[in-house]
């Protein structure tokens, strides 16, 4: 005969539903195979101080960029890693857990596959006290490597870098500086803490 239509639909379960009885060869109902058109994006989520602590059960959201439309909320596991399917696309995303600063990250252009080391991990930093200050530096993907120098004290006397890793000023009150994290490859960061 002619041409035939069928109509399928695809529940947020992956399984298809509708007229698959009469689809000639066609997916038994409830065969879980329907997935949305997208890329799986896997990250981790660390403290800004100690790369080596993964933080397990933070919240990473995902939106459109230039809108709130979430497009998929996941949380780590014991090893700080998520994965989320993203719809291809330009995403904004931002990490969360209780006793760390909110963290928004972004724009993060999927169009393929994405893993740690392609701009899907994030450091948080613990909420700190009033009048300490944390610097977190990251970088794209040129250069490989950036280093943070930290000048401080009464005539920027003092420095904190990879050479020197901490530091203080008795003239400047007090001030203690310390280069808590050298991220040596991929897009940071690098961690100093001003107490």
């Amino acid at each position: 005969g002619g041409d035939a239509s069928y109509q399928i639909t695809c529940q947020a379960s992956g399984d298809l539903t509708g007229m698959l009885d009469t689809i000639p060869g066609g997916p038994p109902r409830g065969s879980g195979i329907c997935k949305k058109a997208g890329y799986d994006v896997i990250g981790r989520v660390t403290d800004a101080e100690d790369g080596k602590l993964f933080l397990a059960d933070a919240k990473v959201t995902f939106t459109e960029n230039g809108t709130n439309n979430e497009v998929a909320i996941v949380y780590t596991d014991r090893l700080g890693m998520y994965q989320a399917r993203l719809p291809p696309g330009v995403v904004m995303y931002k990490a969360e857990l209780s006793g760390y600063i909110t963290r928004e990250k972004g724009p993060l252009v999927v169009a393929g596959p994405l893993v740690p080391g392609q701009g899907t991990s994030v450091a948080l930093s613990k909420t700190l006290p009033p009048d300490d200050w944390r610097v977190i530096l990251n970088w794209g993907h040129k250069p490989q490597d950036l280093d943070s120098y930290t000048e401080f004290g009464c005539g920027l006397d003092q420095t904190v870098s990879t050479s020197a890793r901490t530091g203080a000023s008795e003239r400047a009150g007090g001030l203690t500086v310390s280069l808590d994290r050298d991220a040596a490859l991929g897009l940071g960061p690098e961690t100093t803490t001003i107490r």
